[in-house]
Formats: structure tokens, sequence, C-alpha cells
């Protein structure tokens, strides 16, 4: 502990910046103050802090440097193409600000990447008890109480269910779940490589707190949390633990534990199976059986990205509408990236960009872990594309900081299996 402390002393502007971005996204939105300034300065510093360490060592960031003027020569590409750009730069400053974040998050993997494992695994304690405090707070959300809401931010037109999301604020169910999907997967870091004193407790704290995260998943506007949640962990628990049958029969025996102790849950309370029944009724019948006659709003604002946006083909252009609650299509206009983006640039340029994100953030893996690497890139790529469908991470800075830190978990976790593959040899 003392070590971690002589290293973050030595890299305290880098400490600095990590925890403004953790205040920003765990306390910050939700206080409402400063919440503009506050992101602004974290962009200035991701800026002022990455192009410190590229002069420092400019042939270490080579590879970075091509992904960056890769990004660059897509956006101008997209200018170019287009005649409607009024609101280009309009909408840049939101995406500039996800792209500030990549790239520092990149560079401190490939020069500071002990000192992130030390940070990661030091703040874990604060990420668990943070996630304690913040269920006892969706808990007493429950039922239309405004527990800790601030009234006053709350728009004319009311669904309650997606501000029960504790201290993540307003409509913060999608912070809420990338968090928890940082907390699941920092958690089985520190346990694999037993980090802590108290790994041995990890697994039945996680699966306790899974149980009530997917019970208040049926109480707020959470739905694919049932999926994306358990997909990181299982990539995660692929990544770290070889073929080994009875590791895999414990933990099928846990998931079936946890899926029979919610089963009871359910069964025993009639509005938890009643919310499930309202939540993914209309999901099921729109995807499953293409039931027309069911509207889904966000299949909806797709096509229209698809067929009126030009989204087959190159998109009508970055500056062609707005990022944000258009109202000439739709007041939730903007609800993901994957609609915005794909209304932008076309849905293939979206997925070479979003590509583009995962092949950098991963870029510090070993090259003498070539087959890890591959995995985890192709894995992290559908993955990031689910979150693209889920929420707005490309446009968003306080969303891309929580995808960002969840990758890192990944890169260190292929990092450290190989080097103490190597000890073993």
């Amino acid at each position: 502990m003392h070590e971690l402390k002589i290293r973050i002393t030595h890299n305290w502007l880098d400490t600095f910046i990590l925890c403004l971005m953790l205040y920003y996204v765990l306390f910050g939105i939700w206080s409402g103050v400063g919440i503009n300034q506050i992101q602004s300065v974290i962009i200035c510093l991701c800026i002022v802090r990455s192009l410190f360490y590229y002069i420092k060592a400019r042939k270490l960031y080579s590879q970075t440097v091509l992904y960056i003027v890769a990004l660059v020569v897509l956006f101008c590409f997209n200018y170019l193409a287009h005649n409607d750009n009024s609101l280009f730069w309009d909408n840049m400053s939101y995406i500039i600000g996800c792209w500030a974040v990549v790239v520092y998050v990149t560079i401190l993997l490939k020069s500071e990447e002990k000192w992130l494992e030390k940070f990661l695994v030091c703040i874990s304690r604060v990420v668990n008890v943070y996630m304690c405090i913040n269920i006892i707070v969706m808990f007493l959300q429950l039922n239309e109480s405004y527990f800790l809401i601030d009234k006053s931010r709350i728009p004319s037109v009311v669904y309650y269910p997606d501000y029960i999301a504790g201290f993540f604020g307003i409509n913060g169910t999608h912070r809420l779940t990338l968090f928890c999907i940082l907390f699941i997967c920092l958690n089985m870091y520190v346990y694999k490589f037993k980090k802590v004193k108290y790994y041995k407790r990890i697994p039945l704290f996680v699966l306790l707190i899974s149980l009530l995260l997917f019970a208040l998943s049926t109480q707020n506007d959470n739905n694919t949390f049932f999926i994306l949640y358990p997909l990181f962990a299982l990539f995660l628990y692929s990544i770290l633990y070889t073929i080994d049958y009875k590791r895999i029969g414990k933990l099928c025996l846990c998931v079936l534990g946890g899926i029979i102790a919610l089963a009871v849950i359910v069964s025993t309370n009639g509005d938890l199976l009643k919310a499930i029944g309202n939540r993914f009724g209309d999901i099921i019948q729109v995807y499953i059986f293409r039931n027309k006659n069911v509207w889904d709003e966000r299949t909806e604002l797709m096509t229209y990205a698809l067929v009126h946006g030009k989204g087959y083909f190159l998109g009508s252009g970055i500056g062609s509408i707005k990022i944000y609650s258009d109202t000439r299509i739709s007041s939730h206009w903007g609800m993901n990236s994957l609609m915005t983006f794909t209304y932008f640039m076309g849905i293939v340029p979206l997925f070479l960009y979003a590509a583009l994100h995962t092949l950098m953030l991963t870029s510090s893996i070993s090259d003498h872990a070539e087959r890890t690497k591959l995995t985890i890139r192709i894995g992290m790529i559908i993955l990031f594309m689910l979150v693209v469908q889920y929420c707005q991470v490309l446009s968003e800075i306080n969303l891309m900081i929580l995808f960002t830190l969840v990758i890192s978990v990944f890169v260190l976790s292929a990092n450290k299996l190989y080097t103490e593959k190597n000890k073993d040899v």
C-alpha cells in the first residue's frame, strides 16, 4: 500500500484527472453543480496530458497517432461528402470530448500501465462501497418517492422509472449499467490476481449485489442491463480462465443458484412479475415475433436513420441534424449512438468508427499474446456495438469514461496473464 501512495503522488496529475472523471460520473451529474465546467476541464486536461506524453516519447505512441489520423480522415471525408454542414461543429463538440478521453486512456495504458493497475485496484474498494450505498438509495427511490431527486430539474413529461438510478442522477440508467459492468469486471480482476486480502469473499459479494441489481432493473427503464451485464462478465471470465470443467461446473451452479433465487423473489412479488412482463413483452413482440401492430420507438427511429438518413450508404452528414432531440424527427432522437451516427455517416462507416476506438484502446496488449489480443479485439468490437445501440457512448463523455475504464480492465487482464505465464516458464 505504501508503494501505491508513492506512485500516486508521483503521478499526481493523472491521479487528479481520473479522480475528477470519477467524481463527475459518480456525483457531479447528480449534483448538477458546474457540470459543463467540469466536463470542459476534463477534456482540456486529457488533451494537454496526452500531448505531454507524446512529446516525451513519440516512438511509443506512433500507432496511436495513426489511429487519430484515421479518425480525422474519416470525419473530414464526411464533411466534404455532404453539402449540409450547418451543425457540424455543434455536433463535433460532443464527439471530440469522447476522442480526448479515448486517447488519454490509451496513452495511460501504454505508458503508465502498472500505475493504472494499482490505481484501479485501489479504487475497487471505493467502487464496492459506492455500489452498496447506491443500491440502498435506489430502493428508497422506488414507488415514486423522489428520494434524492431534484424535482426542479425534471422535465414536464415524467417517466419515473428513468429516474431510479441513485446517485447517477436523472436519466442515469445508462451510466448505472456501465458502472455495474465496471464493478463486476474490476472485482473479477481483483479476485483472479488476489490483489486484496479479502479476495475470497468477492464471489459471494458480487453474486448478492448482482441479484439486487437484477431485481432493481425490473423497476427502472434498464432492459439492456439483463444482456450487457452478464455478457461482459462472461467474456472477461473466458479471458481470465482457461477451460476447466470443474470451474465451469461451479460457475454454472452459481448462475443456476442466482436464477433460482431471482425466480423465487419474482414469483413472490406480483409487482416485479408485472414489471418484467411490461418491460420485455413489447420487445419480444417486435424483435422476435415481428409483430407490426406493436410499436417500439427505438426501432422506428433506427429505421428512420437507415431510410431517410441514407444510413445504408454514407449517411446524410454530421452537420445535417442535431445530435440530440431534433424536433424535426422526435423529442427522443439521439437516445443511442447507433441511430444518430447511422444517420450521420452510414452503418458501415459507423462500424469502422467503433472498431477504431476498440483497436486504439487495446493496442497496448502485448503483441506476444496474439491470440488473446485478437479475441479481446473481436469480442470488444461486438460488445461495443451493443453499447452503441444501448446509449450515447460516442457523444457523452461520462459514458465514454466508464467504457474506457472497462476496456482497461480487459487490457490489464491480458497483459497480466501473459506476464504470469512467462514467470512460470
